[in-house]
């Protein structure tokens, strides 16, 4: 997969015909890769480049200022989106600028003019250009003076509902992981870089590493048996998100994980992916130092037999 920063590549001018997708696709669940896989399927039999476009930040940071938390960082969506077959991701910085371009501005110079679409399918509810004006009927109106094809693709059903970003969200942060991971398709994650913590679990015998989530969607407070994918290498751990002592202002709790059977020692500054499978138990105070040791052992030990999918 081509991925691409805006529209002003010059891969971008030697598209000669394209089937386009457009959305936030945040979390990339299984609605989003019905419309991906369509988008790729009528490509091939146009024999045509199939393109996905995105945004940088979620559009309503501009629109509204203030937009919901992410799923998926940008690098995992890319990811995610590449995996489905895509030839083509457009990353585009949806700031003040593009937020003003009219809707069938948008179709003639863009969808038209830069990307010479012969085909764009949408969700079902998707809108598009200043004031959100752009729709289905829209593309359908302009699909006709423009000889381009519209396809809206129906909603996906699941767990008695729509699948949908906002739906996951509410899952996620409610702790109801298992729904979140039937709606995503796959097992909830968290990703970001390992950094330095203060210290506490090297203090009391199990080290862990800390990891600064790129996500803004986080699971409740609590211990998690869940695997975290390092320096290349899946291994079993024991996550630890939040403490007693958390302060609620503080953006995220702190996600911590006992990472078992790692040898290496050195990881601050890598990327990582942590994959939730079960919740354990409640954070909570201990009356002492050995009995929280213990609990954490006993943590640890239920972690290690993990079956891992």
């Amino acid at each position: 997969m081509i991925l691409l920063n805006g529209l002003q590549s010059r891969k971008i001018s030697k598209i000669k015909s394209s089937v386009v997708t457009l959305g936030v696709f945040d979390g990339v669940h299984d609605g989003h890769r019905k419309i991906l896989k369509k988008t790729v399927a009528d490509a091939k039999k146009l024999k045509a480049t199939s393109i996905a476009l995105t945004f940088e930040s979620h559009p309503m940071k501009t629109t509204h200022k203030q937009a919901p938390a992410v799923i998926t960082d940008t690098e995992k969506k890319a990811e995610l989106i590449s995996a489905g077959g895509i030839d083509m991701l457009v990353v585009i910085d949806f700031n003040k600028k593009f937020a003003s371009i009219p809707a069938e501005r948008f179709i003639t110079e863009i969808l038209v003019g830069k990307l010479k679409i012969k085909k764009v399918v949408v969700g079902f509810d998707y809108r598009f250009g200043k004031g959100g004006r752009g729709d289905a009927a829209l593309l359908n109106e302009y699909g006709k003076l423009y000889g381009f094809k519209v396809e809206r693709v129906k909603a996906v059903k699941c767990c008695g509902g729509i699948i949908s970003s906002t739906e996951i969200r509410m899952r996620a942060t409610g702790g109801d992981l298992r729904t979140a991971a039937r709606m995503l398709g796959r097992r909830y994650s968290l990703t970001g870089r390992i950094v330095h913590g203060d210290g506490r679990g090297t203090g009391l015998g199990f080290p862990t590493a800390n990891l600064n989530a790129t996500n803004e969607v986080v699971p409740p407070e609590g211990v998690y048996a869940v695997t975290i994918k390092v320096c290349g290498r899946t291994y079993r751990g024991a996550c630890g998100i939040g403490r007693p002592t958390f302060h609620p202002g503080e953006k995220h709790p702190p996600v911590e994980v006992n990472i078992i059977g790692l040898r290496k020692k050195y990881i601050y500054g890598e990327k990582a992916e942590v994959t939730f499978y079960e919740k354990l138990r409640d954070t909570r105070k201990f009356k002492s130092r050995d009995a929280l040791k213990r609990q954490i052992a006993r943590d640890i030990e239920k972690c290690s037999k993990i079956r891992i999918d």
